[in-house]
């Protein structure tokens, strides 16, 4: 029996795949597995290497993408926007092999397939999604869409009273306004910081876009500076897109 050839892609939900930018953290990898029945294979998946794919505002067919990427028109109402699509090339990350077919699919094998992604909060993000084998098929191609926004600790200087935390999408790909690559809108995102001390207190403070520096980073300037520890979250209000950065010192 011919082997299964698979290709997985890992599409951040609302932005492009997991590639070059995702993670910056060393010795950390993406994993992803592909099983059936008790047959597990390791898809080799080497994030550092190779292209997240391009935004293109012509669809095309047999591009493995899931969802479009959609662009607020800050100027506008809150529900226009538009519409582009995630187009590959032969450079772009994907995880791929041939695996044994042993006896798959007559005339239909449930599988699935395992994806751990490393997160700057520490505990990765686990995601299990099932596919079906068909007994006429042996090449297959899924995308997973991955959910949630990367949060990174900001170590640029900073004025004393002035806290700041870069907030991107879960491709790594950096929210900013005027670039040609600004597809993805400042307004979209709300962002704070929660600020703890000795005494038990937690103070919240939204945080707005830095403009000046156009990084992708949001600041806020803040009234009392003897903090002992500060986290952050994000949430983005188009995709529903969740982020977080747990304390830090």
């Amino acid at each position: 029996m011919s082997p299964l050839n698979i290709t997985v892609y890992l599409q951040a939900l609302g932005g492009k795949f997991l590639g070059p930018n995702a993670y910056s953290a060393p010795g950390q990898e993406i994993s992803v597995q592909f099983m059936w029945g008790s047959f597990v294979a390791l898809l080799p998946y080497n994030a550092s290497s190779s292209d997240d794919g391009s935004i293109n505002p012509t669809f095309s067919n047999g591009i493995p993408y899931t969802l479009p990427i959609l662009t607020l028109e800050t100027s506008a109402p809150f529900s226009e926007y538009e519409a582009n699509y995630l187009t590959t090339d032969s450079n772009t990350i994907s995880a791929a092999t041939a695996v044994p077919a042993n006896g798959a699919a007559s005339p239909f094998t449930p599988a699935f397939i395992a994806v751990s992604i490393p997160r700057p909060s520490r505990a990765p993000l686990q995601i299990v999604q099932d596919v079906l084998l068909t007994a006429a098929q042996s090449s297959y191609t899924f995308t997973i869409l991955v959910p949630g926004l990367l949060l990174e600790p900001n170590t640029n200087p900073q004025p004393a009273d002035v806290i700041s935390v870069f907030v991107k999408m879960m491709c790594g790909c950096q929210v900013t306004v005027n670039t040609p690559k600004s597809f993805w809108a400042p307004d979209d995102f709300e962002v704070t910081a929660y600020l703890t001390y000795n005494n038990g207190d937690v103070v919240a403070y939204p945080m707005s876009f830095d403009t000046e520096n156009n990084d992708s980073s949001f600041i806020a300037t803040i009234t009392d500076t003897s903090y002992t520890g500060i986290y952050y979250t994000a949430q983005q209000r188009s995709t529903g897109n969740y982020g977080y950065l747990p304390e830090q010192p």
